[in-house]
């Protein structure tokens, strides 16, 4: 995972390897991922270590917290931030869910985060709160990711993997008209 915030510093996710010599999936199995900062200067800083498969970085409008997901926890977290961008201890955001463990996520224009649910065939509209609004229905197995585009940012583009369950859309990127603007992503400013 990785993702701009909006000063234009790179936040990005480490992992296991989890992919095979013949491209198969492979378990993870050690918390060896880490979450890491590059500021525009092109200093990095290690801000998390750790982590079992890091997912969803999103900001609140005041930059005062970043969620963050650990996928191999099924959890969603909220992270207490400086202005500065080091983190103080997490808090359970949300999360685990019985549709699937998280994986990337969107946030709109509402605050509301859009959460692609692999093995859970969905999106989870979540409030701010960290309760869920909706259920999104996908008719792919594992989606990954979501991004808002589109002239008026109401387009959800949505990324898939392929799946052992062989749905005939899986590893498709579909796209769904929604009620509610989503937020622009941040280009990296180094």
């Amino acid at each position: 995972e990785a993702r701009c915030d909006a000063q234009g510093r790179l936040w990005l996710g480490t992992m296991q390897n989890n992919i095979g010599e013949h491209g198969e999936d492979l378990p993870v199995l050690r918390r060896s991922g880490g979450l890491f900062r590059v500021d525009t200067d092109g200093q990095v800083t290690p801000l998390l270590q750790g982590l079992g498969i890091p997912n969803t970085l999103l900001w609140n409008d005041a930059a005062t917290h970043v969620h963050f997901g650990d996928s191999l926890d099924g959890t969603l977290y909220r992270y207490p931030m400086t202005e500065q961008g080091q983190l103080a201890p997490a808090q359970v955001w949300f999360g685990p869910h019985s549709r699937g463990g998280p994986d990337g996520s969107a946030m709109d224009a509402e605050g509301y985060i859009w959460n692609a649910r692999w093995d859970g065939s969905c999106l989870l509209r979540l409030t701010p709160g960290g309760e869920v609004d909706r259920v999104i229905e996908l008719p792919v197995s594992r989606p990954t990711s979501c991004v808002f585009a589109g002239p008026d940012l109401k387009t959800l583009y949505i990324t898939s993997a392929a799946s052992p369950l062989d749905h005939p859309l899986d590893g498709a990127v579909l796209a769904i008209e929604v009620d509610v603007p989503g937020k622009i992503c941040h280009r990296f400013a180094g």
